[in-house]
């Protein structure tokens, strides 16, 4: 019986049912970042694979083949081709102050969406998920200060006890430092800022520069911190971490709070809504159809109750439309020209991801075509079609019975294309053209030390020292005068030692006169120097009291005052410093730079960058001392291309303006690349030109057949039908029939050369 049971039981055993994998996708200004995942037994996240996309000011149909190709790998890793379920991870210029999704990006997110075949299921601000992700993992609800780094822009958020309290975006100017200040000075809600900072970004160089600025900044004498703040930087590998957990949470959440039901097996974060047409409602508590609000702004993921910090997402909110259903639904589906007007895009239905993403290289390919200009992917304009210059040449073909020359014509083919590289972030390539991996980046960093003499000069000594006696001409009112008060004469400052209080003024009404109060108090000049050294009776005023109320007058000469000049580091010798030691190493790191390129690779000299990484100083400034000591590593950037990749690329394209029957001679092609520009935004335009020759196609076992067996007269009138045949000579090793070649092809052999 028992073991039937067990037989029974492996029968009956209900298959192992796989987790469903999701899918994060960070959108930001320059890069993209995704990353699978799956809920454990636990209900807690573990990521299966990720990765990242970067460009310079992309359009968003390149975030569209970004995203495209980052989900394609993670699909290879993972085996998986269902990566549909999405949480969404935006920058803070995708969203509104108030933190909804700004209208102008929903419909550009509606077609990333559809064309991936993505389904969203809620969005996370990057500062939210990052101030969240902190909380969760310290145990604690955090007061940090977060600011986002990308080129142009600093988003700044400040969260205190783990609520958003405060945030701004702010561009950059040339005073990094005092942008940031300013920024958290226009936060009024609290009298203390969290002396915390945390910089987060996509270019780990640039995060690392803003650091080294923010590190030299006066904090404490000019923001309102209780401290000096700790300032590091959030690794950029692990933002798309929190982008997941706060997904992760949301999801569990929402499982937690749906419990058992009919509906438990549908996939893991799916949002379950009971449609309005199934659920008997009474004929007067029916509510009115409402249309789908497209236009309504999102949420923002905010703090409540422990909810992770998303957003739920309806696909209608970013203006998709579910089809109603044939029986009964009577959800009212606003028509898409009703809401907003969105550019049109393809059926999602009607093709796989992989066709769609093949329609939309097509598409670019297109677009490349009518380019003459790529500063913006935006603009298309016709291209000039390329123009040829025809010259003649004369070819022969040798067979071994006899020989044939034929006079064939030559063309040389002058082609102008304009090729646009991408510099930046790491993502290089030539648009549409170029394929990325011909670009590559070469870098050199040098260090170098240097000593050079000391030129600041300062004044060091002993500040004067005296007494002065302190008197109060107004009657019925005594003043208490505290230390550091400033009394001046001529132009020199003097600051009393210790608190000092002095009487009113009285009358004697015996002899009709007024007395003044009075009180000694010590003074120490303000400024090293014999200048101190005040002579007896002069007369001090008091700052901020007129002369009527409180003067001073010193009974004795003042002693003590002392200086001397000496020479100290100051701040020109240090810019001096890193001047003159940075030109050298960059001439040393350039030549490095040029001894690397080999073979066929050639650097582009407009794209050569220079950059100090650290620089270390033995003195500080204002110390004196005679001479500066410092050291310098500097780090010199260029990019090359690879020649053959170039002339390869552009025989292609020219090969479809040579005329049938032609082909692109590989032995007989140049490839130059010229007018080279550099725009402010790192985008480099070049322009690649080719002249090659043009040969005609012979296939000789097509010639072979035509002629074997006929006579020489027919022969030529043969070969003059041959597109690329001028003329031929025939040669032949044996000494009779000299006028009809053999009925064998195979005793023909036909070779082909070029006559100039």
């Amino acid at each position: 019986m028992k073991l039937f049971e067990k037989i029974q039981h492996l029968v009956n055993k209900t298959p192992k049912v796989e987790p469903e994998i999701f899918l994060s996708l960070i959108l930001d200004e320059s890069y993209i970042q995704a990353a699978s995942w799956v809920l454990d037994e636990g209900k807690k996240p573990r990521i299966l694979g990720s990765t990242s996309e970067r460009a310079i000011s992309p359009s968003w149909e390149d975030r569209i083949r970004m995203a495209d190709h980052a989900i394609g790998k993670l699909e290879e890793g993972t085996g998986s081709t269902k990566l549909s379920k999405v949480v969404f991870g935006l920058g803070e210029q995708f969203l509104t102050k108030e933190g909804d999704i700004e209208k102008s990006v929903r419909p550009k997110l509606k077609q990333l969406t559809t064309i991936l075949e993505l389904s969203p299921l809620g969005f996370v601000p990057l500062s939210t998920g990052i101030a969240h992700f902190l909380r969760k993992t310290e145990g604690i609800p955090t007061s940090v200060i977060l600011i986002g780094v990308t080129q142009r822009d600093f988003a700044i958020s400040i969260y205190r006890v783990g609520r958003l309290a405060f945030s701004i975006s702010v561009e950059q100017s040339q005073s990094e430092g005092e942008d940031i200040e300013n920024a958290l000075k226009s936060c009024t809600d609290a009298d203390v800022l969290p002396s915390r900072i945390l910089l987060y970004g996509s270019d780990d160089v640039r995060t690392g520069e803003v650091k080294s600025v923010l590190l030299r900044h006066q904090w404490t004498a000019r923001a309102n911190f209780l401290h000096y703040p700790k300032i590091d930087i959030y690794p950029f590998e692990h933002i798309i971490d929190t982008v997941v957990s706060a997904g992760a949470g949301e999801i569990t959440h929402e499982l937690i709070e749906e419990g058992p039901s009919e509906s438990s097996t549908k996939e893991a974060g799916e949002k379950i809504e009971e449609p309005l047409g199934e659920k008997e409602v009474p004929e007067e508590e029916k509510p009115e159809k409402k249309e789908p609000l497209v236009e309504e702004p999102l949420p923002i993921a905010r703090e409540e109750k422990g909810r992770a910090h998303v957003v739920v997402v309806q696909p209608e909110t970013l203006g998709f439309h579910e089809p109603a259903d044939d029986e009964g639904d009577t959800r009212a589906v606003k028509k898409e020209a009703d809401t907003e007007k969105i550019e049109a895009i393809e059926n999602p239905l009607e093709f796989s991801r992989e066709e769609k993403k093949e329609n939309l290289l097509q598409k670019e390919h297109h677009l490349v075509h009518e380019k003459e200009i790529f500063d913006d992917f935006s603009q298309e304009k016709r291209s000039a079609i390329p123009t040829f210059r025809v010259r003649r040449g004369f070819g022969s073909v040798i067979r071994t019975l006899g020989r044939i020359f034929y006079r064939t014509p030559k063309k040389l083919v002058g082609i102008g294309i304009l090729l646009v590289v991408v510099l930046g972030g790491g993502f290089w390539g030539v648009t549409q053209y170029l394929p990325r991996a011909t670009v590559t980046k070469l870098e050199k960093v040098v260090s170098g030390e240097k000593t050079m003499a000391a030129t600041g000069k300062k004044k060091i000594g002993d500040p004067a020292k005296g007494t002065v006696t302190i008197f109060n001409k107004s009657e019925g009112t005594a003043y208490t005068l505290k230390k550091g008060t400033v009394l001046t004469i001529g132009g020199l400052q003097f600051t009393l030692d210790t608190d000092v209080s002095v009487a009113s003024a009285s009358t004697n009404l015996s002899q009709g006169q007024t007395v003044f109060g009075k009180a000694a108090a010590p003074v120490t000049a303000v400024a090293v120097g014999t200048e101190g050294n005040i002579e007896a009776n002069k007369e001090f005023t008091l700052k901020e009291y007129q002369s009527s109320v409180l003067v001073a007058r010193n009974e004795q000469p003042f002693t003590g005052g002392t200086s001397k000049e000496v020479t100290v580091v100051s701040r020109t010798d240090y810019d001096t410093f890193v001047k003159s030691l940075t030109a050298d190493l960059i001439e040393k790191a350039k030549a490095e730079l040029v001894q690397s390129v080999t073979g066929k690779d050639r650097m582009i000299d407009q794209t050569v960058k220079t950059a100090v990484k650290e620089k270390q100083f033995t003195e500080e400034i204002d110390q004196e001392a005679k001479d500066l000591h410092g050291s310098l590593s500097v780090s010199v950037s260029a990019y090359t291309y690879n020649e053959e990749d170039v002339k390869a690329l552009l025989s292609g394209v020219a090969q479809q303006d040579i005329p049938q029957g032609y082909s692109v001679n590989p032995g007989r092609t140049t490839v130059t690349v010229g007018n080279v520009t550099v725009a402010k935004d790192g985008t480099m335009t070049a322009k690649a030109s080719l002249t090659a020759s043009a040969i005609p196609t012979i296939d000789s076992s097509f010639v072979k057949n035509t002629i074997a067996g006929k006579k020489l007269i027919d022969v030529e009138d043969e070969l003059k039908t041959i597109p690329g045949v001028a003329s031929a000579e025939f040669m032949f090793r044996s000494a009779w029939k000299k006028d009809i070649l053999p009925k064998n092809p195979d005793h023909i052999s036909v070779i082909v050369t070029t006559v100039e």
